[in-house]
């Protein structure tokens, strides 16, 4: 899921700029975007020692490492090159607002030639 913030904490409370901004953001997300967000937050979990701790009771912890286990496949996916599907990750309630009003001039104007 994706979800947007201004602050990092507060989600925007419009559930229709949510929806659009999800359906805009997320369909120019490929594998390697996916992978490194993932990463990034599994990186996030880690301790100062480099280990993410799970309390499993009391007294006991399980300790795993925020490494990605590798794996080989006959196949593959080549991600697409073009920079066209690239958007900004410092995404704004404000500058997805500002966005939209602009694609809908650029709708508006289409229209009327």
């Amino acid at each position: 899921h994706i979800v947007f913030s201004d602050d990092g904490k507060t989600i925007w409370q419009s559930k229709s700029k949510l929806h659009k901004a999800r359906r805009s953001k997320g369909r120019l997300f490929f594998n390697e975007d996916w992978r490194m967000l993932m990463l990034a937050f599994i990186n996030s979990l880690a301790d100062a020692n480099g280990c993410i701790q799970i309390p499993v009771s009391d007294e006991k912890w399980l300790q795993i490492q925020p490494l990605p286990v590798l794996f080989e496949s006959r196949f593959g996916y080549d991600d697409p090159k073009e920079s066209g599907r690239l958007v900004p990750l410092d995404y704004t309630e404000e500058r997805f607002e500002e966005s939209i009003e602009e694609d809908e001039e650029d709708d508006d104007s289409a229209v009327q030639d």
